[in-house]
């Protein structure tokens, strides 16, 4: 009996995790500080994030509000880029995607599409004209320079209070090591 107990440890040891290799990519400390909008949609917010290898980006996590004087949600589009020397490529791999269901604070947006492992964007544009429109916040501190606008086709480094507080949940096998580009937190922590 003793034998037969050990290999069940053993398995359980060899077994994956299911969930071991998500990780949220993020760049933002995580404290909403300003609400950032624009006069008029399709224009928008953007950061940048480096991960560890090719694997899947899953979800779009984005602190949303309102503008002053606005009480209703109105949506937002998202959108995937690659990076092309410093600057997102001219067409988006991925969307933009229209999502309905907003809320005040943080906000999923499922995406599930393969990435190749290079520096990506993830946008997220606004659908309504100011102040009928969601607003990003940014977090209080400006000190990751991967924040960008999006305003009226050309993009542009984002000038704002801090760090806008847009994250990505990010599937990547194997596990991130430690000396991946970018701060990554683990799902399960």
């Amino acid at each position: 009996m003793k034998l037969a107990f050990i290999v069940v440890i053993l398995l359980g040891f060899a077994a994956p995790i299911a969930f071991a290799d998500v990780q949220e990519l993020y760049w933002d400390d995580g404290v909403p500080y300003v609400p950032y909008f624009f006069l008029q949609p399709d224009n928008g917010w953007a950061v940048r994030f480096e991960p560890p290898g090719a694997g899947q980006i899953l979800q779009a996590k984005v602190y949303v509000g309102n503008p002053p004087g606005n009480t209703t949600f109105e949506g937002c589009k998202i959108a995937l880029y690659y990076d092309d020397s410093g600057t997102p490529e001219s067409q988006p791999f991925w969307g933009p995607t229209q999502f309905a269901n907003t809320e005040i604070g943080w906000n999923y947006y499922a995406i599930n599409v393969s990435c190749n492992g290079n520096p990506f964007y993830v946008l997220w544009l606004q659908v309504g004209y100011d102040p009928n429109c969601d607003a990003v916040y940014c977090d209080p501190s400006y000190d990751n320079f991967r924040s960008y606008q999006y305003l009226n086709g050309t993009w542009y480094p984002f000038d704002g209070y801090g760090d806008l507080m847009i994250r990505c949940y990010y599937d990547y096998n194997p596990a991130v090591q430690l000396n991946s580009l970018g701060q990554v937190k683990a799902l399960f922590n």
